[in-house]
């Protein structure tokens, strides 16, 4: 006899059917990681019920036999699959790698081998015979050893992709938990049908319907993927990373209210509830960044610093946003206290200063003999610490209110520089070199003219200064240097000491590793501040070379003129 449809292997082929097509759909969404697992199982599941649809309509024990034979490599597969699938989901990729596949596939690459060589040892099965069941012929095996031995491994897998699924319930916050309960039950369903069959329960227990009750799995994890995006979740990643966070999380929905929250955001919001109007929460400028949340908990205020970031699916759409909440309450408080001591400590410093300037200079002027040169050298110490109090003045302003760049003719203000220095310094040999000054890529862009010029100055006061000649020689050169321009002092003094040039990559300065001033410090700043680089490097064949690179203006900043200044 030929081979002749019946409504079983109709129903399997439409298993095949949905299989294939949820697997092709899946693959789409690559490189989602979890678009490879699903079509393996999906893939899997079409390669076993086909020739298991093809069987059930002939009616011989060989053609039947060899059909089977074909749909094993599906059969085997199909749970190996599974157990990706949920450990994707769950995100334990750690344990998946090439050693792990090969290991999963060991038992089922021993089964496909048992099955088409059972002939010759009787292992996997030791008779077969057929059965007609509403139209349609199954096989009725009677089993031998390696059949329960594969049979066993692949419950055993199967069951694992359970209790992963399980984990995931447990750990879930209420969202993922409906989520993860969904894909539980689209795994359970498979694996109790496939029992129900191998140990004789319900009123069939011939009619192997496995691969219908994957293709229902299928069509659960197809609606999870096109409609419910569950697949581009991870919840058990979601609560390792999210939960172990010290800032507040608060994820919101397309709708305006709460989906979810971590620990630290229900400690912040006293009695925050899922489902609950986010902005009852969270005041407006909270939805972009920057701005102060202020709550009150317990009776304390705490502050915190909002960042939001919005939410999208697999396939860009965006369902949601993400808030972010940092408590600076006592970051906040240092930064003031810090504030109100500097200003302070700069005003008084400054103002007596300039009264005991103003003695000591009155005292010159009636002083005589050795008497003088005393008096002199405390007023210029003097001097010194109000030029220190007033660059730090300047320093602060320009972090305070760096709202934008400008930009400056490099050459221009090294002319100025100069200029200045040879004035101050006339026994110094201080020379330029300049590029031409039709050269339209001179221009810089910097946090703050000023604060430039003071960098400048920095650099060639320190290389006089600090000489140990009575006629020190420094050279500045002005030059591109692909997308910066280049300002380099040389010098031919002692150097620069190991520990100045260290101390610039230390977050912080202490009692026993600081710098002699605050020279470096502000123009490390002014680079830092302005996206430049500062680099310092010996001289040749003795000396410093101090090089500050500072970014091409590109028109986006406001020009300068050279007149304008930070008061």
């Amino acid at each position: 006899m030929g081979w002749t449809v019946s409504a079983l292997s109709a129903v399997v082929f439409g298993s095949s059917v949905v299989a294939l097509a949820v697997g092709f759909a899946a693959l789409r969404q690559r490189p989602d990681p979890m678009a490879w697992p699903l079509a393996a199982l999906m893939f899997a599941a079409a390669a076993w019920a086909l020739p298991h649809g093809v069987a059930l309509g002939y009616a011989t024990v060989e053609q039947v036999t060899f059909w089977h034979q074909l749909r094993y490599p599906g059969t085997v597969l199909a749970p190996v699959a599974y157990l990706v699938v949920a450990l994707r989901y769950a995100g334990y990729e750690r344990w998946l790698s090439r050693r792990s596949y090969a290991l999963l596939s060991i038992v089922p690459a021993i089964t496909v081998t048992a099955v088409w060589t059972n002939p010759s040892h009787g292992l996997f099965w030791e008779s077969l015979s057929i059965a007609t069941v509403g139209g349609a012929t199954v096989l009725v095996p009677e089993f031998g050893p390696l059949y329960w031995i594969s049979l066993g491994y692949l419950y055993s897998i199967t069951v694992l992709g359970l209790v992963v699924y399980a984990i995931a319930i447990a750990r879930s916050g209420s969202v993922y938990r409906k989520q993860a309960v969904l894909l539980f039950v689209a795994a359970f369903v498979p694996l109790a049908t496939n029992v129900a069959m191998n140990f004789g329960m319900g009123p069939e227990p011939t009619v192997d319907l496995t691969t219908t009750a994957l293709a229902v799995s299928g069509l659960v994890f197809a609606l999870a993927l096109f409609y419910f995006d569950l697949l581009s979740l991870r919840p058990v990643a979601r609560d390792r990373l999210v939960e172990a966070l010290e800032d507040g999380v608060v994820v919101v929905g397309p709708d305006g209210e709460v989906r979810d929250f971590n620990p630290v955001a229900g400690r912040i919001f006293d009695g925050i509830t899922v489902g609950q109007p986010a902005d009852e929460l969270l005041s407006s400028n909270v939805v972009s960044d920057g701005g102060e949340l202020v709550v009150e908990n317990g009776g304390e205020e705490r502050r915190f610093r909002p960042r939001s970031t919005p939410l999208t699916d697999g396939r860009d759409r965006e369902i949601g946003r993400i808030v972010y909440l940092q408590d600076v309450t006592d970051v906040t408080e240092h930064e003031q206290r810090i504030s109100v001591l500097n200003r302070i400590l700069r005003h008084n410093v400054r103002n007596e200063l300039n009264v005991v300037l103003g003695h000591l200079e009155l005292l010159e002027r009636r002083s005589t003999g050795g008497s003088v040169e005393h008096v002199e050298t405390a007023i210029e110490s003097s001097r010194r610490v109000v030029e220190f109090s007033e660059k730090a003045r300047h320093v602060e302003q320009t972090l305070q209110g760096r709202d934008s760049a400008v930009e400056a003719s490099a050459t221009d203000v090294v002319d100025r520089v100069v200029s200045d220095a040879r004035g101050r310094y006339p026994h110094a040999d201080i020379a330029v070199e300049l590029p031409e000054r039709a050269d339209p890529d001179d221009r810089v862009s910097v946090v703050d003219l000023e604060l430039f010029e003071l960098a400048v100055a920095e650099l060639i006061e320190n290389a006089v200064e600090h000489h140990d000649c009575s006629s020190p020689r420094v050279t500045v050169r002005v030059e591109p240097d692909g997308e910066l321009i280049s300002i380099r002092i040389a010098d031919d003094g002692p150097g620069i000491p190991e520990p100045e040039r260290k101390i610039l990559s230390s977050r912080a300065e202490t009692d026993l590793v600081h710098g002699s001033g605050l020279g470096l410090w502000l123009v490390q700043w002014t680079a830092s501040l302005s996206a430049g680089e500062l680099s310092i490097g010996d001289n040749e064949p003795r000396g410093t070379v101090v090089t500050l690179s500072l970014p091409v203006a590109d028109g986006d900043a406001s020009a300068d003129c050279g007149q304008s200044r930070t008061n």
